[in-house]
């Protein structure tokens, strides 16, 4: 992803985050669906976050007890911002503004609001930032940026993308790709097409002057089938 971007993100990230830190309890949840406004609206933390959740099938189950009163953490950071994550958008739900003050009791200093404010901060809200920050600078932006593409393909442009192959099955891997070149190009993501290798052409090389590039190749299956084909996309 193009550094430049990869900075904005963070910086309106971190200022998001800096007012729900800094923010007075009873205003915290107010602050907070304001972040969530701001969060789905941007396509890369989205997709980071679909991505790490699908991971944790349990992760309704485990908030519910939390809920119903156990102190449960993560055994994993990236199961514990899976947590916060579902933690923070129950609660920014919840139409009472101080909600966290029951649930900070289980995990630290409570006996004032801004003392459970600061507890429920630290067990649910810092490692859901922590991880969305860090997986700004690695694969997993990109893995999830493609993970979003998959469920947009799914979900509202399949008639779309059949028709395209039914009506031009000769270039249907092309226009594939192309609609893939697309999505990609419109979250910034910095990347070459169709260089040439010792096994012939990869379809796409993200951020190819780095130590990791990350290639993808569009392959259509059971072509010749009445079924609708699905887009492949490898890493190699």
């Amino acid at each position: 992803m193009d550094p430049q971007i990869v900075q904005n993100i963070r910086y309106k990230l971190q200022k998001r985050i800096l007012r729900l830190n800094s923010i007075d309890p009873q205003m915290f949840i107010p602050t907070l669906k304001q972040f969530w406004v701001f969060f789905d609206n941007n396509q890369v933390f989205v997709g980071i976050i679909e991505s790490l959740i699908s991971s944790f099938p349990e992760l309704d189950n485990t908030v519910e007890r939390i809920f119903n009163g156990e102190g449960l953490v993560g055994s994993t950071e990236e199961e514990s911002a899976a947590i916060g994550y579902a933690m923070l958008q129950r609660v920014s739900n919840s139409d009472n503004d101080v909600s966290f003050l029951n649930l900070a009791r289980k995990y630290g200093p409570s006996s004032k609001i801004s003392e459970a404010l600061e507890t429920f901060k630290d067990v649910f809200l810092e490692p859901f930032y922590e991880y969305l920050d860090e997986s700004l600078d690695d694969q997993r932006a990109m893995l999830a940026l493609l993970f979003r593409y998959k469920h947009r393909c799914e979900w509202f442009h399949r008639e779309r993308l059949w028709n395209m192959i039914r009506h031009d099955s000769r270039r249907a891997e092309k226009s594939l790709a192309l609609d893939l070149y697309e999505y990609l190009h419109t979250q910034g993501i910095d990347f070459n097409i169709e260089p040439s290798s010792i096994s012939g052409e990869i379809d796409l090389i993200a951020a190819q002057g780095s130590d990791d590039p990350l290639l993808l190749d569009t392959k259509i299956f059971d072509a010749d089938k009445q079924s609708r084909e699905d887009l492949y996309l490898q890493r190699f």
